[in-house]
């Protein structure tokens, strides 16, 4: 019992977040609908029963009655139905409204979260399960619990009925089935903290099902023959999780039945008083009737009850996870605009929260505003990590970055807006091409220098539908473009913004030699106006730039110019060799 109130209590204070004023209105008229419902299914049930007592003592004097309790029966099922379907449409349009409300709260959370909770798996498992779970579970704890209401008047009113005709029948019929409510809302529990526990499981399972029927894998699958390979590993997963739930109800199983058996047992004894007092004619038979009619309803209605009672905990369940969600760290934005954006590294040592290695070690540079600068090193060197930490997306504890000599951490997010990334493993949103590059702020920039060079007019007059044209395999009619083609889109999308330091992550990584080459030999001019932070693997690129920075294990270990650091025949130029010898 006191389980339940906490439960109640944890959930009324989710209604207060996410029920509004409109959804208030809707929720009344369901409340309405839903007592009409509570009232009438009983007087049904007693209609029924006088039916049977004339029946069991039929005359002629009778017929009228009859006949007026067969058209009120009648006239009371009829107005059951249409109340019925009404609270259907209205559960329908409030299942709707809180949904909304619901994924609205997650949507806003999730948007000042720190980038950093997302690297953190118990986090981003929180966030799925959240993401999954609690706006359908919510939705539906939410509908059902206005017919808590419903329950208690029909339940009230069958366990008058029954108590005319004996008053411990109603007692006897609700404490049968407390047993089977408490073994349900055990049982749920346990298969919850299984779902939890096994969170990652569910979601390898439905990845690797994905790789077999997915789309964009289909040409690798097919040629490799991998179907075998990823249905065996979800097969097996799916093994493990199956197990789990069998073991569950096979536990509760076995005390499921005796419940069930006590409950009939008792309605056996009611069943057999009922008919010894028919028997001695202190009753009608009508009684009969209304024992089974309303032993069944009221036992249905105890079941409702059980299974709202056990939607509620389930919500409860997981509005301890929301509020776990609600106390993570959010990204928190300074209030100081930029009147420039030169760029200060100090002493700058970060390492990832889940990492025994430094991602950057001491990293000390001054970048002028306007500057271009190419940054280059192997794989791991922390080039990426420099990138993520300058836009904001990751905070250090250990040195100071500044730039416009304002503090990173005391900027505003409408300065910091201005720092754009074109990230090499850029996103092929599925939607039109000019949604891909505008993403619903502003009309493409023709006249953008940047755009002018990728040649995308050119691309956009290849399509019957030019700007309009859908891209990807969620429509019919979706179009197939090459990764030099999906390239220049992420490239006109970082560049389509206005920006003060451009950052591109290996641009041309997909691109024909002939368009590469043009972007190079006029970067100097196409980003005039701004800062450029070139990621490249290709040395020769460097050549455009003012400075090159050389990244080695979290280190910046060269920093220089082109000619400099061939010169000095150091890491960047042994790169650079190693690939020269290529061409």
């Amino acid at each position: 019992m006191v389980c339940v109130r906490q439960s109640m209590g944890k959930y009324i204070k989710l209604l207060n977040k996410i029920v509004d004023k409109k959804s208030i209105k809707i929720l009344c008229v369901i409340v309405g609908i839903i007592l009409c419902i509570g009232i009438i299914e009983p007087l049904v049930a007693w209609l029924y029963k006088i039916f049977g007592d004339y029946a069991g003592h039929f005359s002629h004097h009778k017929l009228d009655k009859i006949i007026v309790v067969v058209i009120l029966y009648e006239l009371l099922q009829s107005i059951l139905q249409i109340v019925s379907t009404l609270k259907d449409h209205w559960l329908l349009k409030i299942s709707y409204k809180l949904s909304e409300n619901v994924f609205e709260h997650i949507h806003q959370k999730v948007k000042k979260l720190k980038i950093e909770e997302f690297e953190n798996e118990t986090v981003f498992n929180l966030l799925e399960r959240i993401d999954t779970k609690l706006g359908d579970e919510t939705v539906i704890a939410i509908t059902t619990l206005f017919e808590v209401v419903a329950n208690i008047i029909s339940i009230s009113i069958y366990s008058i009925m029954l108590g005319q005709m004996k008053v411990y029948f109603p007692f006897v019929v609700i404490v049968s089935a407390i047993p089977g409510i408490y073994l349900g809302s055990k049982k749920n529990k346990c298969k919850f903290n299984t779902a939890k526990e096994f969170f990652t499981e569910e979601r390898k399972k439905e990845y690797f099902l994905n790789v077999v029927f997915g789309r964009e894998n289909v040409k690798d699958v097919k040629l490799l023959e991998l179907e075998k390979f990823f249905y065996e590993k979800a097969k097996s997963l799916n093994n493990l999780l199956t197990n789990k739930y069998l073991k569950i109800n096979k536990k509760y199983g076995y005390y499921e039945i005796v419940t069930n058996v006590l409950k009939y047992i008792v309605f056996g004894w009611c069943m057999y008083e009922t008919f010894w007092m028919v028997y001695n004619q202190s009753i009608g038979l009508g009684s009969i009737l209304l024992l089974v009619n309303v032993f069944q309803l009221l036992t249905q209605e105890l079941e409702n009850l059980t299974n709202i009672i056990k939607e509620i905990m389930n919500v409860t369940w997981l509005i301890d996870e929301w509020e776990g969600f609600l106390q993570l760290p959010e990204k928190i934005w300074g209030n100081k605009l930029l009147e420039n954006y030169s760029i200060s590294f100090e002493n700058v040592t970060y390492k990832y929260p889940a990492s025994l290695n430094y991602a950057l070690k001491n990293i000390s540079v001054k970048i002028r505003d306007g500057e271009k600068i190419a940054i280059v090193g192997e794989n791991g060197s922390g080039k990426s990590t420099f990138i993520n930490i300058l836009l904001g997306l990751y905070t250090v504890s250990d040195g100071k970055i500044r730039i416009g000599n304002v503090d990173i951490n005391e900027i505003s997010k409408e300065s910091m807006k201005k720092i754009v990334c074109v990230f090499q493993n850029y996103i092929k949103y599925q939607t039109s091409i000019e949604e891909n590059i505008t993403l619903g702020e502003k009309k493409i920039n023709f006249h953008n220098p940047f755009i002018k060079a990728l040649e995308l007019n050119e691309l956009l007059n290849s399509f019957e539908k030019g700007e309009k044209t859908k891209l990807g395999q969620l429509e019919e009619n979706g179009t197939e473009i090459s990764g030099g083609q999906w390239q220049k889109l992420a490239i006109s999308r970082g560049v389509n913004r206005e920006s003060k330091i451009l950052i591109l992550d290996e641009p041309t990584a997909s691109l024909d030699p002939l368009i590469e080459n043009k972007l190079y030999e006029n970067i100097a001019e196409l980003c005039k106006d701004k800062t450029l932070l070139l990621i490249s693997h290709r040395m020769s690129a460097c050549r455009v730039c003012d400075r090159i920075l050389t990244f080695s294990n979290g280190q910046i270990v060269e920093n220089g110019s082109f000619d400099e650091l061939i010169e000095r025949k150091g890491k960047f130029y042994e790169m650079y060799m190693a690939q020269k010898e290529c061409y």
